[in-house]
């Protein structure tokens, strides 16, 4: 169910965020289309982090103003105690704002997450144009985990959410820094497939 949530959230968030048009940035490169968001990961490297068993499930994605592309994508293992890796990948058309829709949202995203939680929130390098991560789990002094650590990334005009959420018994198994570790190898491959797939 929280899993569920994740997904109805960030999805309506990023339709929300895609309603504006304008000039696509100077030597910038719009995509014109986006690859399956379960071909986004490596399922070697997926496997690694979550089990042996895991395997990907493709969610109804919803509906997005014409021209531009949406594609979900639920890695998942039950034994795991609710480990779980989320995508949900969205591209704003040229013809809906492209590059600039995709900052906006962004922006948005970063404003609608972080305002206010600023210690919640942590800007993140060498991921695609630009990026940030968010969860509890960052905040000093510790509070109880979350279980969840989100990875936003922007890669021209494509933008991916990235939910990688531990529950249960692996809350005291696994660590905030491994999932940090982990979840950002993991971006830095999206985007390396996203930029394969043009």
């Amino acid at each position: 169910m929280r899993k569920r949530f994740f997904f109805v959230l960030w999805t309506l968030l990023l339709t929300v965020c895609a309603c504006s048009s304008g000039a696509e940035d100077v030597g910038g490169h719009s995509y014109e289309k986006i690859p399956d968001a379960c071909t986004l990961v490596d399922p070697a490297a997926t496997r690694w982090m979550l089990g042996a068993g895991a395997s990907p499930e493709r969610p109804s994605a919803g509906a997005v103003p014409r021209g531009d592309g949406q594609s979900l994508c639920d890695w998942s293992l039950s034994t795991s105690g609710g480990m779980t890796v989320s995508l949900v990948e969205r591209m704003h058309a040229r013809s809906n704002g492209g590059i600039t829709a995709a900052k906006k949202s962004l922006n948005f995203d970063r404003s609608f997450t972080c305002e206010g939680h600023r210690d919640r929130c942590r800007e993140l390098s060498g991921v695609g144009n630009e990026a940030f991560l968010v969860g509890d789990d960052l905040i000093t002094p510790k509070v109880k985990p979350a279980g969840y650590i989100q990875f936003r990334v922007r890669e021209e005009n494509v933008v991916v959410v990235i939910v990688y959420m531990r529950g249960g018994r692996r809350e005291s198994e696994v660590s905030s820094a491994s999932m940090i570790q982990n979840g950002t190898q993991l971006a830095k491959d999206v985007v390396k497939r996203i930029r394969a797939s043009k």
